[in-house]
């Protein structure tokens, strides 16, 4: 019994290493910020827009479809270039597509076609991420 409990696996070694504690970190917010980002889009088409439920389905689709058409160029040119400088523009392009919609809501110009764009851009972004990812 004792041979087994010396064998155990012990995980606390990955947090000694610096450079992996930036990667989760950063990861963790990354993939946060996506999730409340999406969820974000959908309730602000539907609250501050009084979205119909037609436009919150094209809202959907135009967060997944860019995926599905982009996905093998994307994987592609990923694999050409070096990776971390690609997601950090990733993150830094979705971070200020979402923040163009608080500052068009301030001034009063926020449409669904704006949404559809922030959608559309942050799902390219968001697929590019996976590609890097693998």
């Amino acid at each position: 019994m004792s041979g087994w409990i010396s064998s155990r696996i012990r995980f606390d070694g990955l947090w000694q290493h610096p450079d992996f504690v930036k990667l989760w970190a950063g990861e963790t917010i990354s993939v946060f910020g996506s999730l409340i980002g999406r969820t974000a889009l959908q309730f602000t088409a539907i609250l501050v827009l009084d979205a119909r439920p037609l436009q919150i389905a094209t809202l959907l689709a135009m967060g997944i479809v860019p995926e599905l058409i982009f996905a093998p160029f994307v994987g592609v040119w990923v694999d050409r270039l070096r990776r971390r400088p690609i997601m950090i523009a990733a993150d830094l392009g979705r971070a200020a597509l979402l923040a163009s919609i608080p500052a068009t809501y301030a001034f009063d110009a926020l449409t669904m076609e704006q949404l559809y764009v922030v959608a559309f851009l942050t799902a390219i972004a968001g697929g590019q991420q996976q590609a890097n990812r693998k």
